[in-house]
């Protein structure tokens, strides 16, 4: 019973509220847009990584950086997913700030690589 808290099922079958599941969503699609961006702009030569711990990891090995980073945006995600019932307006708060967090980002890296392009 336990073994399906741990996946995708245990996010299917509990009850949250919509914008609690759109949130999360929308962080995993908007990490792997970033990601997406980051791996672009590097290529163009027109940013560099400011993350310090991904830094030299992004240059040298772009897979395992990825992977790194989807696994820790997944994990934060269940994370705010299992944390809700306890901490509601906390969630909600952490789900908001990093949402506008992401999506200023990426509108920076689509500026940056619209200029130069």
């Amino acid at each position: 019973m336990w073994e399906n808290r741990l996946g995708v099922v245990f996010l299917l079958r509990t009850a949250r509220p919509v914008w609690l599941s759109a949130g999360l969503w929308w962080i995993l699609a908007a990490g792997a847009a970033d990601l997406a961006l980051t791996l672009w702009g590097l290529r163009l030569g027109v940013i560099g990584e400011a993350n310090p711990l991904l830094a030299p990891l992004i240059t040298t090995r772009p897979l395992l950086a990825g992977c790194l980073k989807m696994g820790v945006t997944g994990a934060a995600v269940l994370f705010l997913h299992w944390a809700y019932p306890w901490r509601s307006r906390l969630v909600g708060l952490g789900v908001g700030v990093v949402s506008v967090s992401l999506l200023w980002v990426m509108m920076l890296h689509a500026t940056w690589i619209a200029w130069v392009r």
